[in-house]
């Protein structure tokens, strides 16, 4: 394992946080492919970006069941 180089008080971000990023920032941005799940508070399916055209899985919640305070 690398020592880390940030700063004290920076992040340090990984090629992970950097392949996500800006990605995301709406639903359009994203093709469904497949169902993977569906329990009682959504459902979560494999989707491909349009923008980096990369595969993420994306967990959809209904929030007709919240409260305010929970949404």
């Amino acid at each position: 394992m690398r020592p880390s180089t940030a700063h004290p008080g920076q992040s340090q971000k990984s090629k992970a946080d950097e392949s996500t990023a800006g990605v995301g920032c709406s639903l359009k941005e994203f093709k469904i492919i497949s169902e993977l799940g569906k329990g009682a508070y959504g459902t979560v399916y494999k989707v491909i970006s349009l923008v980096n055209h990369q595969e993420y899985v994306l967990k959809k919640i209904s929030i007709k069941h919240l409260k305010k305070a929970e949404i």
